[in-house]
């Protein structure tokens, strides 16, 4: 879904913190708050402003979408999800056009 264009429209980022366990090396665990930064305004109207967009993607898919990156970013923050979906998508880049000898 690389034509939907995030970029291109500011979003409002919101500061939050998430809860984790770390776990450290002696074995024993201890609950901590991590800041996060959230994606306050990401909506499925919002996404679909576009023309290009709209004739392109299905809104069920846009729904489907906007419903699990909200709840994820809950958990992870918004830069931890975008950054994974980049590192992800350069993989399969490599994967289909340089792929390694066997």
């Amino acid at each position: 879904m690389r034509n939907v264009e995030i970029h291109t429209a500011p979003s409002k980022a919101l500061s939050s913190k998430a809860n984790v366990t770390l776990r450290h090396p002696d074995g024993s665990d201890s609950d901590s708050e991590l800041p996060i930064v959230l994606i306050k305004d990401l909506r499925v109207a919002r996404l679909l402003a576009k023309r290009e967009v709209r004739r392109r993607y299905k809104r069920e898919h846009f729904e489907m979408i906007v419903e699990w990156f909200n709840e994820k970013q809950k958990v992870f923050g918004a830069p931890y999800l975008m950054g994974r979906g980049v590192e992800i998508y350069c993989s399969e880049i490599l994967l289909t056009h340089a792929p390694l000898p066997t």
